[in-house]
């Protein structure tokens, strides 16, 4: 009868789960969205008091206490521009979302903002 190799098995599917149970790949993605909105928030931040002209991408970095590495999700300032607009957008639709959704007249409405 063979007998089977004794050591440490390796399950490819649980290459990324911690002794603790928890997902290495989903923490660091978690990370990094987190990390990503916080800089779309510095740079929102940042455009309205020194203006997007003036603010660099080094600025960014520095409020955020990161290493320039450590900010790869965007190429370019233009990337950043970009988020910031998109983020400003979606919390313009939201709003207009709820004032829509509201049971009042548009005169009521127009002056909630």
């Amino acid at each position: 009868m063979e007998r089977e190799a004794q050591g440490p098995r390796h399950d490819p599917s649980h290459a990324d789960v911690r002794q603790d149970g928890r997902n290495m790949r989903a923490e660091k993605k978690s990370k990094e969205k987190d990390t990503h909105k916080l800089s779309v928030e510095v740079a929102e931040r940042l455009f309205r008091q020194i203006g997007f002209q003036k603010t660099t991408i080094a600025d960014i970095v520095r409020e955020l206490h990161l290493s320039p590495a450590n900010v790869r999700f965007f190429a370019a300032k233009s990337e950043i521009n970009e988020a910031v607009c998109m983020d400003l957008l979606g919390k313009i639709e939201v709003k207009v979302e709820e004032i829509a959704a509201s049971h009042s007249t548009a005169t009521l409405k127009n002056n909630k903002t």
